[in-house]
């Protein structure tokens, strides 16, 4: 998780939990949970409002659908971050800034350019 304070009372996708946990998070409390299927059970309602909303064009997005979707992109980034970068240029590599997309790094190395030619999955 990139941002430095002690996070409290915070919402996490459980994909997101079991990777950050694997990289060192230490949680000391659960609140509360959170459960939801991943079933099909809103099919015929989407397809009703997705033919409705090709009318109009304030499309609005259901919360959970937001909130899994980020979730699962940290998860992706935070996994690029620890599982290849981080173990390709060990303690040469610092994490300056993140947001939604970016990773900005500063990495002291010979050759950046060289390191991804010979690692291709850094890229």
């Amino acid at each position: 998780m990139a941002r430095l304070e002690e996070k409290t009372s915070y919402i996490i996708h459980y994909i997101n939990l079991k990777q950050v946990m694997v990289n060192g998070l230490v949680v000391k409390k659960v609140h509360r949970v959170m459960q939801f299927n991943q079933l099909l059970w809103l099919k015929d309602y989407i397809d009703l409002n997705t033919e409705m909303r090709k009318s109009n064009n304030n499309v609005c997005i259901h919360m959970f659908t937001r909130f899994a979707v980020l979730d699962i992109s940290k998860t992706k980034m935070y996994d690029y971050d620890y599982n290849v970068m981080r173990k390709h240029f060990k303690d040469t590599i610092n994490l300056m800034y993140t947001d939604t997309d970016p990773l900005v790094y500063h990495i002291a190395t010979r050759d950046f350019y060289a390191d991804l030619l010979t690692r291709s999955g850094l890229l």
